[in-house]
């Protein structure tokens, strides 16, 4: 029988011993700090980065051609969990064609959520794209998926895009969403993705934008691929649920728990956030293996 492993979780804090007295002194700042918090300016922009597993075709056979329609009972769940109001941006992964997000789109519109603006970036094949979603227009939009490497006279192309913002702290926003080869892929492969990646973040940072790289990657956090971005100057933003686990993917057994979905920021960002989070919820579990993550910005 497997063993059933616990999720990943950072280290357990240092724990101190104090005096009720001092234990009072040492806490009165910090609540006046956490009220001073709560009680100031709302975050400008709320965003949610989703990979959906498949929203409404599932491709079983791994075929590219999805055979069997998602279940209504998850698909309902989802658009419960994604059902709300205080997100401005949906960052997409995992929701292949490009029917499919629109399909999201209009039934997020018919349960009362409108996120009239829509970038979609195809993959490889009509199933296997990834997109934006979003209450306020974009700037300027890219998509990287034109790119093309050649590999032992294969060709690749990178399946990435992103979208340009303005928000009251940062009037030049890039968020860029990333679906990353799998690490079965060949090494050559997964590190020219992610020098292609960075080849069009640099210039962008070079030039005074803010950048938020949204990144589903099942890499190893000390290989290279994820080395690059901290070499190119962006922070990893660690998130974590309210029991402090960093998971994002529980497979259908449960008995395995990793963290495969990251965002990297530039450090004007990572300074600035006022919310970063994973969400859990008995409509997530139900809508799939992935859990969300999501942060504010003011």
């Amino acid at each position: 029988m497997a063993r059933k492993l616990r999720p990943d979780t950072h280290a357990k804090r240092n724990r101190l011993t104090l005096k009720p007295g001092l234990l009072l002194l040492t806490l009165l700042p910090l609540l006046s700090c956490r009220q001073e918090q709560e009680t100031g300016a709302p975050a400008d922009l709320t965003l949610r980065v989703a990979h959906l597993h498949d929203y409404a075709w599932q491709d079983r056979n791994q075929s590219g051609q999805p055979v069997d329609m998602k279940p209504a009972s998850e698909r309902q769940a989802l658009l419960r969990e994604l059902n709300h109001p205080s997100d401005d941006l949906l960052v997409l992964r995992g929701l292949g064609s490009a029917a499919s997000l629109r399909h999201l789109q209009s039934s997020l519109k018919e349960s009362g959520r409108e996120l009239p603006h829509l970038h979609y970036i195809p993959g490889k094949d009509d199933y296997q794209g990834i997109g934006f979603l979003s209450n306020r227009p974009f700037s300027e939009t890219r998509k990287l998926n034109a790119e093309t490497f050649r590999i032992k006279e294969k060709n690749y192309h990178p399946l990435a895009g992103g979208i340009l913002l303005s928000t009251r702290t940062f009037p030049a926003l890039w968020v860029w969403n990333q679906q990353a080869p799998p690490p079965e892929e060949p090494y050559e492969r997964r590190r020219n993705d992610a020098r292609i990646m960075a080849q069009t973040l640099r210039p962008l940072i070079q030039s005074g934008a803010e950048v938020l790289l949204t990144l589903h990657s099942r890499e190893e956090m000390d290989s290279p691929m994820i080395r690059i971005w901290e070499d190119l100057g962006l922070q990893r933003v660690l998130l974590e649920d309210r029991r402090g686990d960093s998971w994002t993917y529980r497979d259908p057994q449960g008995i395995l728990y990793r963290q495969d979905q990251w965002i990297f920021a530039t450090p004007k960002i990572y300074k600035k956030l006022i919310g970063a989070e994973v969400f859990d919820s008995e409509d997530l579990r139900q809508a799939g293996p992935y859990r969300h993550q999501g942060i504010q910005l003011p």
